[in-house]
C-alpha cells in the first residue's frame, strides 16, 4: 500500500546548456506534466525553483506564446486606452460643460420664478376681487358725488338741457355700477 502512494521523483528540469539546444516550435510546444505531489510543496519551495529555472521557465512560456503577438496585442490595447482616455477627457469636458449650462439653467429658472410671482402679485393686486370690488364702490361714489354736484350746480344755473342730459348720464351710469355691485354681492364669489 505504500508503494502505491509514492510516486515517481519529479523529472529535472532541462540546465540552460540544455534549454538552447532544444528546437523553438511554438506550433507543437513540449508537454511538460507537473511533478506528482506538487501540491506538497511549500511556497517557499515553489518560489525557490522558480528563481532556480527562471531562464528556462522563460524559454518555455515563450515557446507557448510568441512575444511578436503579445507586444502586437500590447500595443493595440495601449492605443484603445489612449483612444478611451481622450474620449474619456472629452466627455469630461462635456460634463463640465453641462454642469455650466444646468447652473445657467438654475439661475434663470429662479429669475423665472422671481418674476412669475411678482406678476402673479401685480394682478391679484390691480385685478383682484377685492380690488375690483373696491373700485366698482369708488366708482359709485364718485358717480353719487358728481350727480349731487351737477344738482347743486343746475340750482345756480338755469341751463335746464344741460343739467339734464349731465345729470341722467351720470345717474343711469351710477345704477349702471350699482346693479353690477348687487348682482356680485348676490352671485358671491367671481369664478375665473
Amino acid at each position: 500500500m505504500d508503494s502505491e502512494c509514492v510516486s515517481p521523483p519529479p523529472p529535472a528540469l532541462p540546465m540552460r546548456s540544455q534549454c538552447e539546444m532544444i528546437p523553438m516550435n511554438p506550433e507543437n510546444p513540449p508537454d511538460m506534466d507537473l511533478p506528482a505531489n506538487i501540491n506538497l510543496l511549500s511556497s517557499q519551495e515553489i518560489l525557490d525553483m522558480i528563481n532556480h529555472h527562471r531562464d528556462q521557465i522563460q524559454l518555455y512560456v515563450a515557446r507557448l506564446n510568441p512575444l511578436d503577438t503579445t507586444r502586437e496585442e500590447v500595443l493595440n490595447m495601449k492605443e484603445q486606452f489612449k483612444t478611451l482616455e481622450s474620449k474619456f477627457a472629452k466627455l469630461e469636458d462635456d460634463k463640465l460643460a453641462l454642469q455650466d449650462q444646468i447652473a445657467e439653467l438654475v439661475i434663470l429658472e429662479s429669475e423665472y420664478t422671481k418674476k412669475f410671482q411678482d406678476l402673479q402679485s401685480l394682478i391679484r393686486d390691480n385685478f383682484g376681487e377685492p380690488v375690483l370690488k373696491a373700485k366698482l364702490e369708488s366708482r359709485i361714489k364718485e358717480l353719487e358725488q358728481q350727480s349731487d354736484s351737477v344738482e347743486l350746480k343746475a340750482k345756480k344755473d338755469l341751463d335746464l338741457d344741460d343739467f339734464v342730459s349731465t345729470y341722467m348720464a351720470l345717474r343711469q351710469d351710477y345704477h349702471l355700477q350699482k346693479e353690477k355691485l348687487i348682482t356680485w354681492e348676490s352671485q358671491g364669489r367671481l369664478r375665473i
